[in-house]
C-alpha cells in the first residue's frame, strides 16, 4: 500500500515538473518574441481572437468591463490574419491574453477566457 502511495506521488511529481518545464518554455519563447517586436517601452495587451471563436466574443465584452484607462493598451490579433506573429508567440488557443510590462517581460499570460477581475488585477500589477 505504502509503495503504491510513493509510486502514485513520484509520478505526480514528474508530471508536475514537465507542466512547469513546457510552461517555462513557453513563456521564454514569448519574451523572445516580444523582444525582436521593437516595441518594449509601454505596458500592454496582446489579445490574441478570431472571428469563428464564440469565446473571443465575450472576452470583447469583458474587455468593455474594464476601466477605460486600460483600453489604450489592448492590442487585438487576429490569429488568422496574422499567421506569422501568431507563430511567433505560439499561440494555441483562443482567446489567449498576454500582458507585457513597460520593460517588454511577459508578465502574465492567461489562455482561454480571462474574467474582469483577474485581469484588472493583473493590469494593475503591471502600472
Amino acid at each position: 500500500m505504502l509503495e503504491r502511495l510513493l509510486f502514485s506521488l513520484l509520478i505526480g511529481g514528474i508530471f508536475l515538473f514537465i507542466l512547469w518545464g513546457l510552461g517555462h518554455r513557453q513563456q521564454r519563447r514569448i519574451n523572445e518574441a516580444v523582444e525582436n517586436d521593437g516595441a518594449s517601452g509601454k505596458a500592454r495587451l496582446l489579445y490574441f481572437y478570431s472571428r469563428s471563436c464564440a469565446t473571443c466574443a465575450t472576452q470583447v465584452r469583458i474587455f468593455e468591463q474594464l476601466d477605460g484607462s486600460w483600453q489604450s493598451l489592448i492590442e487585438s490579433i487576429d490569429a488568422g490574419q496574422e499567421e506569422a506573429m501568431t507563430k511567433q508567440f505560439n499561440i494555441l488557443t483562443l482567446p489567449t491574453t498576454i500582458l507585457i510590462d513597460r520593460h517588454g517581460l511577459v508578465q502574465h499570460i492567461n489562455y482561454g477566457l480571462a474574467n474582469p477581475g483577474k485581469l484588472s488585477q493583473q493590469l494593475q500589477a503591471l502600472s
